[in-house]
C-alpha cells in the first residue's frame, strides 16, 4: 500500500478473515472496476508461485513481504482467473 491508501483486515471470533484496501493508483489509471480479490492461505507463498507456474500459471504481482501482515503474491490460473496466496506474519 502507498502513502494515503489504507488497508483494514477484518476478525471473526479473534481470526482474521478478509482485508478491505482501496485500490491501487495502478489499477485506477487502468479502469479496473471495483472489485474482490481471493487471497488462499499458504505454507510458502514462494514455492506456491512455483507450483502454480508449473502448472500453467502466471506471476501476476511478485512475491514480496508486507511489514507486519505477511508475504503476499499475485497470480493468474491458466485461464486468466486472479487470485493471490498469503502466508500470515505470525
Amino acid at each position: 500500500m502507498g502513502p494515503g491508501q489504507f488497508y483494514y483486515m477484518q476478525q471473526i471470533r479473534g481470526l482474521e478473515v478478509c482485508a478491505i484496501a482501496q485500490q491501487s493508483p495502478e489499477e485506477k489509471a487502468q479502469h479496473v472496476p471495483t472489485h474482490w480479490r481471493i487471497f488462499f492461505a499458504v505454507n510458502s507463498v514462494d514455492e506456491t508461485v512455483k507450483k502454480v507456474a508449473q502448472a500453467g500459471g502466471k506471476l501476476r504481482l511478485p512475491a514480496m513481504d508486507v511489514p507486519g501482515v505477511g508475504r503476499i503474491a499475485g497470480l493468474l490460473d491458466p485461464q486468466g482467473g486472479a487470485f493471490a496466496v498469503f502466508k500470515p506474519a505470525q
